[in-house]
């Protein structure tokens, strides 16, 4: 029968804890002691994007090539796309993937200006409505059913356009990597934009 190893229990306190052997215990305490805790950087952490309905959204290569095809300016809304499964460690796997981008207010000039995207999302129209943040009790909800489920603002969207911290936040590894890029991520991840980005990565 294998002996367990004991672990001791040195840091326990009111506040919050974790266990550790010694040697993590002591990076930990010299980190805490010597560094700059993450709270004083000036640093704003986010959740991904929350389309509500990801068949409307989500597109593939060919869907793309196709909107832009039918019209040019569908180019401006569609994105590259990172999901959590996409981040590696250190790195973001090509998904492949694209997200049609339709901030709040979009209802107001979609049809008009972009046809072919307004054209997809009417296809989905019915389960669009049916997205809890469409509806209430009084048949109105926060937003049009033609936008994202988090009513993405110019000031939120302009984070994914900048140098950025993107990781996993569903599931038991956590993984981090840097992006300089333009690059959209879904709820599946959080996102960390600001001061010394690379460095912390």
């Amino acid at each position: 029968m294998q002996e367990s190893k004991l672990i001791p229990l040195k840091d326990v306190s009111g506040d919050a804890w974790v266990v550790r052997d010694d040697q993590d215990l002591l990076i930990n305490q010299f980190l805490e002691q010597k560094g700059k805790p993450l709270i004083q950087w000036d640093i704003k952490i986010n959740f991904g994007i929350k389309t509500g309905y990801n068949d409307a959204y989500i597109i593939d290569e060919q869907t793309k090539d196709k909107l832009i095809t039918e019209d040019i300016l569908s180019n401006d809304l569609i994105k590259p796309l990172a999901r959590g499964k996409d981040i590696e460690r250190y790195s973001i796997s090509d998904s492949s993937l694209w997200i049609i981008i339709v901030k709040y207010g979009a209802n107001e000039y979609l049809q008009k200006r972009y046809s072919a995207i307004y054209n997809h999302l009417l296809f989905h129209k019915e389960k669009l409505s049916k997205r809890g943040q469409c509806t209430n009790k009084d048949g109105n909800g926060q937003h049009h059913w033609l936008e994202l489920d988090n009513n993405p603002s110019d000031a939120y969207l302009s984070q994914f356009t900048t140098e950025k911290i993107v990781w996993k936040r569903v599931g038991s590894i956590m993984r981090f990597a840097y992006s300089d890029e333009e690059m959209y991520c879904l709820d599946s991840t959080c996102i960390a934009t600001g001061e010394k980005i690379k460095y912390l990565t």
